[in-house]
């Protein structure tokens, strides 16, 4: 039986990809908790726009945010040794900051109690693929890539930027974690 003690939670090193739309961050993740064994958790925000809507006021951004939460809990109340995130509460932040031009305080305080480990920023070099889902390529994907640096640098963040290939961004992500002693 798994041990899902506060302590126990404390003690699962915690992976989590960010970076603006099309970059491979949920390909990239799943693939790298495949190979680690790890627990991934996927992005609540596509989830919940593929299903109900797509972000329309304040009320999506704020489900969204306390979905991606209980997932991260589940996450950590269930994996083995490492969790891996497909994005986190700062992505939400950074997205709600793009549709409503700031993000609440609380959202900043919920990112600040379940912070990662590590973060692998995804680089805007792959080509844009567009979907119905996303919206935000070209100089908005530039903003993005831009506000998640400025965030992680900001906060004083653990993080490495992952470009390349798809091959190559699976190898640097592999370093990442083994570099920063997660598994």
């Amino acid at each position: 039986m798994l041990d899902r003690s506060p302590q126990r939670k404390a003690l699962i090193p915690k992976v989590t990809f960010i970076g603006a739309e099309s970059t491979g961050k949920s390909t990239l993740s799943l693939k790298v908790a495949a190979h680690l064994g790890a627990t991934w958790i996927p992005e609540y925000g596509r989830l919940y726009c593929e299903q109900v809507r797509s972000v329309v006021d304040q009320r999506d951004m704020d489900l969204i945010v306390l979905g991606q939460m209980a997932l991260e809990d589940w996450g950590m109340r269930h994996a083995p040794r490492l969790l891996v995130c497909d994005t986190d509460v700062l992505t939400s932040c950074i997205w709600n900051e793009r549709y409503f031009n700031h993000y609440p305080d609380w959202m900043s305080r919920e990112f600040e109690k379940r912070r990662s480990d590590l973060f692998l920023l995804c680089d805007i070099d792959l080509p844009w693929v567009a979907d119905d889902i996303r919206d935000s390529g070209g100089e908005r994907r530039r903003w993005f890539h831009r506000r998640f640096l400025e965030e992680l640098r900001a906060r004083h963040l653990p993080h490495v930027l992952v470009s390349g290939n798809y091959a190559e961004r699976f190898h640097r992500a592999l370093t990442a974690v083994e570099q920063h002693s997660l598994v």
